[in-house]
């Protein structure tokens, strides 16, 4: 999963490989393929950048590196940290850089020019950089996604359009579910429940709640009378048991499967 988190990482911030061209692979992906050499790093700062083939990826890494190579205790590092990413004012950059340069000359008997380079690199991390646990929990789920999508793809876009998270609208996400096999089968009173739901390894059922002007608390009314009294036997049925709270299904012409 570390190479997973990794991968996003660099897909989603340039900050980690300033001056890098697009077209160039960063060095982390050259020395995961063997395309090149880790460099040799002295401690600490070998083992802090070991899982990134000794190259600086999360915000974390700052902090250690921070901690056990400039001597800094862990809230000065964090204050440290946010201060470089941010710092516009030459004099308060030069004062970051002589502490880190003293720090380190103190802790680990680093020479200038070696506190300088580990410093450059901390500085060139700027703006928006991922939280090492932010980017391998979103590797977490991007994978478990993609596995989902690949081998349960009703379950995967039932899910996906229960929570709607906002960055497409239901149509798209229904024709890329169309794209993919999967079909969505209209509102059912005796087969839709209050979210989208995979019937079949390729038919997504589409919720009650779903329909302009029902309720959430309403399809919940439906479901739980369905599953107390039985199914329903048509619309006189329904009108008889749900005497309210039917809302826009009395406008509906719903389908009923009693089977």
């Amino acid at each position: 999963m570390c190479d997973q988190g990794c991968g996003l990482t660099l897909r989603g911030t340039d900050a980690l490989s300033p001056g890098l061209d697009r077209l160039e692979l960063h060095p982390y992906v050259r020395r995961a393929r063997g395309e090149e050499p880790v460099a040799d790093l002295p401690d600490p700062l070998k083992s802090i950048l070991a899982p990134t083939h000794g190259t600086l990826m999360f915000q974390e890494q700052i902090l250690r590196i921070a901690v056990h190579y400039a001597g800094m205790d862990w809230p000065d590092a964090d204050r440290f940290r946010s201060r470089l990413s941010k710092v516009e004012d030459p004099d308060e950059r030069a004062a970051l850089r002589l502490m880190f340069l003293e720090g380190a000359a103190a802790t680990v008997g680093a020479f200038p020019w070696e506190a300088q380079a580990v410093f450059e690199q901390c500085a060139a991390f700027r703006g928006y950089g991922f939280a090492e646990s932010h980017a391998h929990a979103f590797a977490q789920h991007s994978y478990a996604s993609a596995y989902m999508r690949r081998h349960h793809p009703a379950a995967y876009f039932a899910a996906f359009l229960t929570e709607a998270p906002g960055m497409w609208p239901a149509s798209t996400m229904a024709a890329e579910a169309a794209r993919r096999g999967v079909r969505l089968a209209g509102v059912d009173v005796n087969r839709s429940s209050t979210a989208y739901r995979a019937e079949t390894a390729q038919v997504v059922r589409v919720p009650l709640s779903a329909v302009d002007g029902v309720s959430l608390d309403t399809a919940r009314s439906v479901v739980q009378e369905r599953l107390t009294g039985g199914k329903f036997t048509g619309v006189e049925n329904l009108y008889d048991r749900m005497r309210s709270g039917l809302g826009a299904l009395a406008e509906l012409r719903l389908t009923f499967d009693p089977a």
